[in-house]
């Protein structure tokens, strides 16, 4: 139920912003609007306000705009009346607006402190192995490895590596005094390294002004955008199994949302502005019935020195677009299901 609830808002949020950014650009076009709801009818209630029914639905998955003669443009008011340029705005201001709630949200996350490495402290320490063996203990905060000091617990493999197996000088703080130890390194063969035998887990967090936490929110932002274009490029480069990069739906999504939000509030806030990004690219793909297919009809107008499209063929085009999404959402809700049902995590 948590799940449910979770993801009911997370989605909704993030189409609800996605639509606020049609309603806002359509609005400044001069574009009629009928109709701005939350949710999906039935309807619960609205209100009219200077001829737009402002409504609140039941199913509270998302919202939507509904605007007058959207590819007829011998409609008074009408998006599609509208010049090239106002339609495209209007058109990528929902993508664009889901790209600014990614900004928000991750600024919102980096504010409680963002994470930049992991603390030396010793949360773990595995019997038989080298470092229980010379007396190190969990608690421990590691200062020095061979008097090279040590920041992040990255620190420390490197700097037992370099020695190739031979005695290092662990300095370590304890209740507040400073010990040190000489541990002999043991070659683990697995991985193909010089191991000790400490684990840390213990995250470091620094805080910056405002100022700072949007910069990193909106350099966060980006490379979300670099990731997700660069993943189906990869895989048709080979670099990336594709079996690992298999799309899921909305019950996929769902699910993802769930095992995230188990881990607190902060990743579900990071895992939310990552599906902003994913929602806002999603829909500028030049897909018929998304605002990329729609916007390729306003480039062809405009290439076209402003010929347009019939709307009827427009109009047929973006129906059997979105019925075409509508069978590829289904079959990927199928597998999304049995994935469910199998007990497998989205996750790993």
């Amino acid at each position: 139920m948590t799940t449910i609830i979770v993801f009911a808002v997370v989605f909704s949020v993030l189409v609800f912003v996605h639509e606020l950014g049609h309603f806002l650009a359509a609005r400044r076009a001069g574009v009629k609007i009928e109709e701005f709801a939350f949710g999906y009818p039935p309807r619960l209630l609205a209100i009219k306000r200077g001829g737009i029914d402002y409504a609140i639905n039941l199913i509270p998955f998302g919202g939507y705009v509904r605007m007058a003669g959207e590819e007829d443009p011998s409609v008074p008011g009408s998006l599609a009346s509208r010049s090239p340029r106002q339609r495209a705005a209007v058109l990528v201001a929902g993508p664009a607006m889901n790209l600014l709630l990614a900004v928000l949200l991750f600024a919102l996350a980096f504010s409680q402190g963002v994470v930049v490495g992991v603390s030396p402290e010793i949360s773990s320490i595995t019997a038989d192995l080298p470092a229980a063996k010379a007396g190190l203990q969990a608690g421990d905060r590691i200062l020095a490895v061979d008097d090279h000091a040590v920041k992040y617990f990255v620190d420390i493999r490197p700097l037992i590596g370099a020695k190739n197996g031979q005695v290092v000088k662990v300095t370590v703080s304890r209740n507040g005094q400073v010990q040190a130890y000489q541990v002999q390194p043991q070659y683990f063969e697995a991985e193909n390294r010089w191991v000790i035998g400490v684990l840390g887990s213990k995250p470091v967090k620094e805080y910056y002004p405002i100022w700072r936490v949007l910069f990193l929110a909106a350099g966060e932002t980006l490379k979300v955008v670099a990731l997700t274009l660069y993943i189906p490029v990869a895989v048709l480069q080979g670099l990336i199994p594709a079996q690992s990069v298999q799309p899921i739906g909305p019950v996929g999504i769902a699910q993802a949302t769930g095992e995230i939000a188990r881990l607190g509030l902060l990743p579900t806030l990071e895992f939310a502005a990552f599906l902003s990004v994913n929602l806002g690219i999603f829909n500028l793909l030049p897909i018929p019935a998304l605002d990329g297919g729609r916007l390729v009809f306003v480039i062809l107008e405009a290439l076209r020195r402003g010929k347009r499209i019939a709307p009827e063929k427009e109009g047929l085009v973006h129906l059997l677009g979105l019925a075409a999404l509508l069978t590829f959402l289904v079959a990927v809700s199928y597998f999304d299901l049995l994935r469910l049902f199998s007990g497998q995590r989205i996750l790993p």
